[in-house]
């Protein structure tokens, strides 16, 4: 993760106009962050406002940015592509990960009730002081990702696979064939 973001103002191109940048002191943020937000790359750090509750990020790029007590509930991420990224004291309440893919992400103390995640990558992500409970993920593959004091209910992955994965004092569930068991590994 690139800590240099920290101190850099969140950047907004358009991918599909040869990575043209937004200039954000000539736009509404209320009215830009609103609905369906297609084909974006974010960079730098996301401010708390506007609200960002309900947003849909579709097809867009998080490089090397930095959120800090961003409230994304209810923010869907379909087709997303999340590479070298912090998030702090985010919430992601009641949203949806849908074929995103996860690269070199610290998630810290961020909680994720009743998310679901289907077919997405996680790929070297931190999952720090994190609230999982209820969060049901489907169909993803995780690798070389690490579960810290994390809090879980249910299932955490269904017919997914996990490669090189640590859950260190975090409760999983797991489950072969007929036969399950709770574990704290």
């Amino acid at each position: 993760m690139n800590q240099n973001a920290i101190l850099k103002p969140l950047r907004i191109f358009l991918q599909n106009d040869g990575e043209g940048e937004i200039e954000l002191s000539q736009i509404n943020p209320q009215k830009f962050f609103k609905n369906d937000l297609l084909h974006y790359h974010f960079t730098g750090t996301m401010p708390l406002e506007p609200d960002f509750q309900t947003v849909n990020f579709i097809d867009c790029v998080f490089s090397e940015t930095v959120s800090n007590k961003v409230n994304f509930s209810e923010c869907d991420f379909k087709d997303t592509l999340f590479k070298s990224s912090t998030f702090t004291d985010c919430s992601f309440n009641d949203g949806t990960f849908a074929t995103a893919f996860f690269s070199d992400i610290e998630f810290r103390n961020c909680t994720f009730y009743n998310l679901s995640a289907h077919n997405c990558d996680f790929y070297h992500v931190k999952f720090i002081d994190c609230d999982l409970t209820n969060l049901l993920v489907k169909s993803s593959r995780f690798r070389a990702c690490n579960f810290i004091n994390c809090v879980t209910s249910n299932k955490i992955c269904e017919m997914s696979t996990l490669f090189e994965v640590t859950f260190s004092n975090t409760p999983i569930q797991i489950e072969i064939g007929r036969a399950s068991c709770r574990e704290r590994v």
